[in-house]
């Protein structure tokens, strides 16, 4: 017989609960973007998490741009930063944004 659950789903929390909690798992000694950190770590969990982390503009209140930063082994180019800075700046709505560059 498999396990019962007897608690609440985690999805099934409201949108507002799971927002503050992704909002605490933001890394707190930098905002350089990385798949292995929140905000961006996020989205392929499952819809619901990738819903939830793309209209929740305080995980994109913050953004440290470094043109150092290597991606496929190759230096992000200036045309890649700026365009990620405008996705970050799109998802952070109206919200006040610090960037770092």
């Amino acid at each position: 017989m498999p396990p019962q659950n007897n608690g609440t789903q985690l999805n099934e929390l409201p949108t507002e609960v799971l927002s503050n909690i992704f909002v605490s798992c933001l890394p707190h000694h930098n905002n350089k973007p990385s798949c292995s950190a929140a905000p961006l770590s996020l989205a392929p969990i499952c819809k619901t998490w990738k819903e939830i982390s793309n209209t929740s503009p305080r995980l994109w209140a913050g953004i440290e741009l470094d043109n150092s930063t290597i991606r496929n082994g190759k230096r992000l180019s200036p045309a890649t930063l700026f365009n990620q800075l405008g996705r970050w700046i799109k998802k952070s709505g109206n919200v006040p944004i610090s960037i770092k560059i």
